[in-house]
């Protein structure tokens, strides 16, 4: 019996030193053994042993505590019949170490599949050392590993569907990350800070990333993005990208995607883009030209402000407004043509364009908005439209150059302040028929030796 017992005894003992050995593909992090993004390998499931299972909580459902031959403890919320996801349910419980997630889950004889990590099921484990994910997860959950901080790299199976809001958030030393070709989603700020990050290959399955995914990711050199993305965003801060191509999938550019890619200089939109939101751009100082096709229909305000070495922009004849502040302090534009296609040209476009030299306003905007052309200190020769029906009298406040302007309007446009147009003007061309009325009409009659028929 004595005999039976030790014999027993020892092969447990083998069993759990089996089972403690370090996996050599997590060595030092979770770098190596398999390709979560389609690379050729099999991405294969390495199930820790489990010695045992049993019920912790079951207030928000059962959860279930399970501890391993490996050292390891994780803790599963069982989810219906066949369903588990990882959690943390242990108010003084931090993960710690490399973990391997498995890919099922035992309890009272049966099976479950884990098919996702929970919101902040990681949240601050600031000792976990790797993760691997096993071939059935399909969601990462809200701040499900936020502030992580030694976490190296990640590398995602091609079950992975969804990353939540905030997923990695300030995962200051994370280097590599491989995302799985079934990925659509990606969340608001889940990446956000993860500044040691250099490159980033998206499958073409992602078709969005989130309001500030990548936030302040100032390593980030390099992005190639898939085919399926309709609205891009994201990548505020990130001031060591270089350049970006866009798929002709994207239509939208989203609030802040680029705002403040201080290194950016060429970037090559997608042939069927529409919008380009609020600041969208803005503060892209290396920036020097922009094609914007002829799909475009909205510019918001702000998009291209403080794009400082933008020289050169067409704005073709399908967008329909632009909004305030769009290109303010582009300062070395030199010309602007705005076509008929444009009905709304938001107040201070182009405030402080100083170095803008000539401007015309096609025949669909009705409002020269405050500030349009202040501090626009060498324009010269302006063109107005014949919709124009109002002028702000501040719209051409301290453009200290003007001595030419054009008013296409058969009848005049309503000035809001007297020399409106500043006080050095030497020409004001006007239709012959109306010659007349612009001599007495309200602050244009300030010009009236000037006024000439054309």
């Amino acid at each position: 019996m004595k005999v039976r017992f030790l014999l027993l005894l020892s092969v447990l003992f083998v069993s759990i030193v089996a089972g403690c050995k370090k996996d050599p593909t997590i060595e030092g992090g979770n770098d190596g053994g398999s390709d979560g993004n389609g690379g050729g390998e099999v991405y294969q499931d390495i199930d820790p042993v489990a010695l045992s299972a049993i019920l912790v909580a079951n207030s928000n459902g059962n959860v279930i505590q399970v501890d391993y031959a490996n050292g390891s403890t994780l803790f599963f919320k069982l989810i219906g019949i066949n369903e588990a996801e990882v959690v943390n349910c242990q108010t003084n419980f931090v993960y710690q170490g490399n973990i391997i997630v498995p890919s099922k889950v035992e309890y009272l004889n049966r099976t479950y599949t884990v098919n996702s990590i929970g919101d902040y099921a990681f949240y601050k484990c600031d000792r976990l050392r790797s993760i691997r994910f096993p071939s059935t997860i399909i969601s990462i959950g809200k701040a499900a590993f936020r502030e992580c901080q030694l976490l190296k790299s990640l590398d995602f199976p091609n079950s992975l569907i969804e990353i939540h809001d905030e997923a990695f958030y300030l995962c200051t030393e994370l280097l590599s990350v491989k995302f799985g070709n079934s990925l659509k989603t990606i969340g608001q700020d889940a990446f956000l800070r993860c500044s040691k990050l250099t490159s980033l290959d998206f499958p073409d399955s992602l078709y969005e990333i989130g309001w500030d995914a990548f936030y302040h990711c100032t390593g980030l050199t390099q992005v190639s993005l898939g085919n399926s993305i309709v609205s891009l965003s994201g990548f505020c801060g990130c001031t060591s990208l270089g350049e970006i191509q866009m798929p002709n999938t994207v239509k939208t550019i989203a609030s802040g995607a680029f705002w403040g890619c201080s290194n950016l200089h060429a970037v090559s939109l997608s042939s069927t883009l529409e919008e380009i939101g609020y600041r969208a751009f803005q503060q892209c100082t290396e920036l020097t030209t922009i094609n914007l096709p002829n799909t475009t229909k909205s510019i918001g305000g702000c998009a291209f402000a403080f794009c400082t070495n933008l020289s050169s922009i067409t704005i073709p004849n399908s967008v329909t407004d632009i909004g305030s502040s769009a290109f303010c302090e582009c300062t070395k534009l030199t010309s602007i043509i705005i076509p008929n296609s444009v009905t709304v040209l938001g107040g201070k476009a182009f405030e402080n364009c100083s170095h803008l030299r000539t401007a015309s306003i096609s025949d669909g905007v009705i409002t020269i908005e405050f500030d349009l052309f202040n501090g626009c200190s060498e324009l010269t020769t302006v063109s107005l439209g014949c919709g124009i029906e109002s002028i702000s009298g501040d719209a051409f406040k301290n453009c200290e150059s003007l001595i030419e302007v054009t008013s296409m309007a058969a009848t005049p446009p309503i000035a809001e302040s007297d020399y409106f147009l500043g006080g050095i003007l030497q020409i004001l061309r006007v239709p012959q028929i109306s010659v007349e009325a612009y001599k007495v009409s309200p602050g244009w009659n300030k010009y009236s030796e000037i006024i000439v028929g054309m």
